[in-house]
């Protein structure tokens, strides 16, 4: 029955309006189906009603009914790769006996995994471009210090400075090897850093 102060009129009139939201919800009807059950199961849920056969529903549990249609809806527009099991979550009833449904959420599934991919595969890109470009910069420092008359030799040359490190940590000391880290690998290139990003920058935002 109504509450008390709300004309059953009123009542009528939200329950229109809210099956005009869902049914005339695009991504609703795309994951639940047009016959209305998921509709109906979300009604009973809501409000303890038959849709059917039940008594009128109160103002109280349609808008109990409104919130759970509108988290649903929120659920289905704001899911965020890496959280769509829970962004785009459909209970169980919902994909029983409606493949439509069932077939939809695995698309999900399938793109949201084709995503991960491949944005696995371009994180692993940028690091191994922002590696070149710090070796880019430590190459550039002992061009700029005299070391190297150009990139080549100073590609020679650094390679030689981290074999020499390597060879001191196996023959040497601890104690000699982070001398020589300190004094010629730690710091390389890091003034020079700065102007092979911004060059990289430029590059990236006008090819």
């Amino acid at each position: 029955m109504p509450a008390p102060g709300c004309l059953p009129e009123d009542v009528a009139n939200k329950l229109k309006g809210l099956v005009d939201d869902w049914f005339n919800d695009p991504v609703i009807m795309k994951i639940a189906g047009k016959d209305g059950s998921a509709f109906k199961k979300m009604y009973r849920a809501a409000t303890d009603q038959d849709f059917d056969y039940g008594d009128m529903p109160t103002m109280r549990g349609l808008k109990r009914f409104e919130r759970r249609m509108k988290t649903f809806n929120k659920r289905l527009l704001k899911g965020a790769p890496g959280k769509i099991a829970a962004l785009f979550y459909l209970p169980e009833e919902f994909l029983k006996g409606n493949p439509v449904a069932a077939r939809t959420f695995d698309s999900f599934i399938m793109n949201h995994n084709h995503y991960r991919g491949t944005k696995d595969t371009m994180m692993r890109n940028v690091i191994k471009i922002a590696d070149q470009m710090r070796k880019i910069s430590k190459e550039m420092a002992l061009i700029n210090g005299g070391k190297a008359k150009n990139f080549t030799s100073a590609r020679n040359k650094l390679q030689k400075m981290y074999n020499e490190y390597v060879q001191i940590k196996q023959t040497g000391t601890a104690a000699e090897a982070e001398k020589y880290w300190q004094d010629n690998l730690k710091g390389l290139g890091g003034q020079e850093q700065f102007k092979v990003f911004e060059m990289a920058d430029r590059l990236l935002r006008n090819p």
